[in-house]
């Protein structure tokens, strides 16, 4: 059996380390940034409730919930459903956006987004 050599961060930051793998593998690239997503929607989550004053159970009081669940929400240890999200926007006074961007042609030709046979299921219609 052939030894495999470990890769060494000596002399590489993290984020170069990190884009260098993704180009290696576009399915770790996916994964990377979705986390990179929910932290996003974390970070923003936690400055919004901050600049208001209000303590993570003052929100969950205001949206309805408990302190966990904001707690989670801001640590990105989960994607809350849209309508969570709009009265969080609701109860912070801010807005909500939900966009749809085009995926990068790699994503496009992972087998994974197509049924057997690569066709496309259904059909949109505008």
């Amino acid at each position: 059996m052939a030894k495999h050599k470990k890769a060494s961060l000596l002399g590489e930051d993290a984020g170069a380390y990190i884009r260098r793998r993704m180009a290696k593998d576009p399915e770790l690239g996916a994964g990377v940034l979705a986390e990179l997503g929910k932290l996003q929607l974390a970070r923003q989550v936690k400055k919004l409730r901050e600049a208001r004053h209000l303590s993570q159970a003052d929100l969950a009081a205001k949206v309805g919930t408990k302190q966990p669940a904001i707690a989670r929400i801001e640590s990105g240890r989960g994607v809350p459903r849209l309508d969570f999200l709009q009265r969080i926007a609701d109860a912070l006074g801010a807005r909500l956006d939900v966009r749809l961007a085009p995926a990068p042609p790699s994503r496009l030709k992972r087998p994974s987004l197509l049924p057997p046979g690569g066709r496309p299921a259904a059909k949109v219609h505008g």
